[in-house]
């Protein structure tokens, strides 16, 4: 069921935004760069077999929000920002989950910790909504 529904969620969640957020002023090439950082750090990760824990997983979105910080000075809990960093960590989660080769191969475990990291980040954007 998860195979199944949350790669649909997840490309819902990221496509139709990139216009969006070019209508609301925020640069599309930051949000490709955005994009393209948090997803070699985490595919680069995956390779090395580097998760072994949740605050490991972490790290590629501690990446991305490093990137974003210096866009988002004047305000970060702009409405612009918050969308972006949103999709940044959705992009990272999209690298285990559309790949079902990635996300079988990542075992069990590693799959419960993409999870919790996902359920971190939608808890940390709800707080700051």
């Amino acid at each position: 069921q998860l195979g199944i529904w949350h790669p649909l969620w997840t490309f819902l969640m990221l496509f139709p935004t990139a216009a969006a957020l070019s209508r609301q002023g925020v640069p599309l090439d930051v949000y490709y760069e955005v994009l393209a950082t948090c997803s070699a750090t985490a595919a680069s990760q995956l390779r090395r077999g580097s998760f072994t824990s949740a605050s490991q997983l972490l790290g590629p979105l501690r990446t991305c929000l490093v990137l974003l910080a210096k866009h988002c000075e004047p305000n970060p809990a702009s409405e612009q920002c918050i969308r972006i960093v949103w999709k940044a960590v959705m992009h990272v989660v999209d690298q285990f989950v559309v790949s079902p080769e990635a996300w079988l191969e990542v075992g069990e475990e590693k799959r419960g910790m993409c999870i919790l990291v996902l359920g971190y980040a939608m808890r940390a954007l709800a707080n700051i909504t």
